[in-house]
């Protein structure tokens, strides 16, 4: 059965169930609860050393893992369609969020993706920080609604962390039912680099205290999610010629 489906779909990589272990092993690992860096234990009052003295506009990070982690399966599927891992990803982090921050699951809490321009959700067929949003929506028994909108800007994938910070900010703002949020939010999102995203959409989500949620932090590996993306989708590219 294994053998069949792996021959049909055409799966690169072990199928979601079997790698429920790594991701929970992976999001076992110390980190920083309020900017998500490894290596520094939850306990720290105002944050660990490396954001002690920064000011960020979200009250907290939950993670899965790294790039270096977990930064395959986030490639398979943002650039490859692999929308099946999207759900079981999603539960993931919706364990780690019920878990390190039940105080945040309020009666009005929502789930908000982070949302990607239409154009690119038709060029890449799949807008996965909404499939994971989902998955999260899912595992923790909270609605889901789209309370952002982004115009197209330019692509960061393949760009350094220097080239992604000279960027314009993105171009976010609320919808409809984004206006009529009252209440914490969990913002999710697949990766959490340079912050400067995230910045933005915590700074328009002003109904209560934003808990920020991606699979994986690239932030403290310059360099390493891009580097990675560029790679695959130059391999993409090669085998559309």
């Amino acid at each position: 059965m294994q053998r069949g489906l792996t021959q049909w779909l055409g799966w690169r990589v072990p199928p979601p169930a079997r790698q429920a272990y790594r991701w929970q092993q992976a999001a076992a690992g110390p980190w920083c609860r309020r900017c998500g860096a490894s290596g520094h234990a939850p306990g720290f009052k105002n944050g660990c050393p490396a954001c002690s003295n920064r000011c960020l506009q979200w009250s907290a990070v939950a993670r899965l893992g790294t790039w270096r982690e977990l930064g395959d399966l986030i490639v398979e599927l943002k650039f490859r369609r692999r929308w099946e891992l999207a759900l079981p990803l999603g539960q993931a982090l919706a364990t780690v969020i019920r878990t390190e921050f039940e105080d945040v699951l309020q009666p009005n809490c929502v789930v908000v993706p982070m949302p990607m321009p239409p154009w690119r959700r038709i060029e890449r067929g799949l807008d996965h920080a909404l499939e994971l949003a989902r998955g999260v929506s899912k595992g923790l028994d909270v609605p889901l609604v789209k309370g952002l909108r982004r115009r197209a800007g330019q692509l960061q994938s393949g760009q350094s962390r220097a080239q992604r910070l000279a960027n314009p900010i993105p171009g976010l703002s609320l919808t409809r039912a984004g206006k009529r949020l009252r209440g914490p939010v969990l913002l999710i999102d697949d990766v959490l680099s340079t912050g400067r995203t995230a910045t933005s959409a915590c700074g328009i989500l002003r109904s209560g205290p934003v808990l920020l949620g991606v699979i994986a932090v690239a932030g403290a590996e310059p360099g390493v999610a891009p580097t990675a993306m560029s790679r695959i989708r130059q391999k993409n590219c090669d085998q559309a010629v």
